[in-house]
């Protein structure tokens, strides 16, 4: 039985995400962001201690990393954590493939006991 209240891990899969188009969509979401400092120590390297300016870099980082999280929402799938097996590599996934389309040719040309299609799927 499942707990609906139990927070489940999630991870943007950007392999099998669209990074053209969230280079895009993070760009237009990145360029809607104006923020005036109202500090003068905003234009320099000096350390503030001003709440207010704390305040206003909160906010300025919390639009940042809005607008990252919802072009990636947009253009990159995201999957529960639990759901990828921690010693899987591009190159497992590239053997799976190959091993999926040589049974899939083996089934399609009858499942011969011999011959080429054979030696492609042992």
């Amino acid at each position: 039985m499942s707990n609906p209240h139990r927070s489940s891990v999630k991870q943007l899969r950007w392999d099998k995400g669209d990074t053209d188009s969230y280079y895009y969509e993070s760009g237009l979401m990145l360029s809607k962001i104006q923020h005036d400092w109202p500090c003068e120590h905003a234009n320099k390297c000096d350390y503030c201690c001003n709440a207010s300016c704390q305040h206003d870099l909160d906010v300025f980082y919390s639009e940042i990393i809005h607008g990252l999280r919802e072009a990636a929402k947009s253009c990159i799938p995201e999957i529960h954590a639990s759901a990828l097996k921690y010693y899987w590599s591009p190159v497992l996934e590239d053997l799976k493939q190959d091993s999926i389309m040589a049974h899939n040719m083996s089934v399609a040309g009858g499942r011969p006991s011999s011959g080429m299609l054979f030696e492609t799927k042992i």
